[in-house]
């Protein structure tokens, strides 16, 4: 927390901070570190998006952010993975690209999102068949429907602005933005170094994920700068 001072901390680590007066710029005192020390709220994006601390209150509520992102996860879904009229059976590259994507939302979107969790799991289990014939991939969407019927999807009013369509691309931003927030909180609860989610890895996964299967095409031929751009996001 930025109010808390270095000698501070290490007071009350029980730290001797014998003679380090003159080298850290101020002494705040002692704590008693029987008592839990009281550092405010800390406002963190993680935190404001998806709610994990009670008393703060997102820009929108967090069941509309988390239908919306449902809704356009299985809109894409539907409309973005099988394109043409020729052979199921996706290319290896395209292949690679969906399940990156699906491994990397099943580490970064908040547990609690008990139902799309369910999704990305079965996805991910039976990738083998989702990646080969649409109708095995239509049938477990199916079997996971965003709240409202992902058939009929219907986005919040604070996405969509009341215009028939445009929440599709409103949610699919909401699951960027949600990804790299998401990724940073995932690296915290990591032990292990070599579980951390490298921000390019992000940015590449999201990379491929657009060019394979963002119906976009204005959004497809930017693509070079969304590692940059998601990487700053981080």
């Amino acid at each position: 927390h930025s109010d808390v001072k270095p000698i501070a901390v290490l007071k009350g680590l029980g730290i001797n901070t014998d003679g380090m007066k003159d080298v850290i710029e101020e002494d705040t005192g002692d704590i008693d570190s029987s008592t839990p020390v009281d550092y405010g709220q800390e406002t963190s994006l993680w935190s404001s998006i998806f709610g994990v601390d009670g008393e703060i209150q997102p820009h929108r509520p967090r069941e509309d952010l988390k239908n919306d992102i449902h809704l356009s996860f299985d809109f894409a879904m539907r409309n973005g993975v099988y394109m043409t009229d020729e052979e199921d059976n996706l290319s290896p590259r395209a292949k690679t690209a969906m399940l990156e994507w699906f491994q990397l939302l099943r580490r970064t979107l908040p547990l609690a999102w008990t139902h799309l969790h369910q999704l990305l799991e079965q996805l991910i289990r039976n990738f083998r068949y989702v990646s080969r014939k649409e109708a095995y991939l239509i049938k477990l969407l199916d079997k996971h429907l965003p709240e409202g019927d992902g058939r009929d999807p219907v986005w919040s009013q604070s996405c969509s602005m009341g215009e028939a369509g445009r929440g599709y691309t409103c949610g699919l931003w909401e699951i960027f933005h949600a990804v790299t927030v998401g990724a940073v909180q995932y690296n915290k609860d990591q032990v292990d170094e070599e579980q951390l989610l490298a921000p390019e890895t992000v940015a590449k996964t999201i990379r491929d994920y657009v060019e394979f299967f963002f119906h976009c095409e204005e959004c497809r031929k930017v693509r070079p700068l969304m590692p940059v751009l998601l990487c700053v996001h981080l």
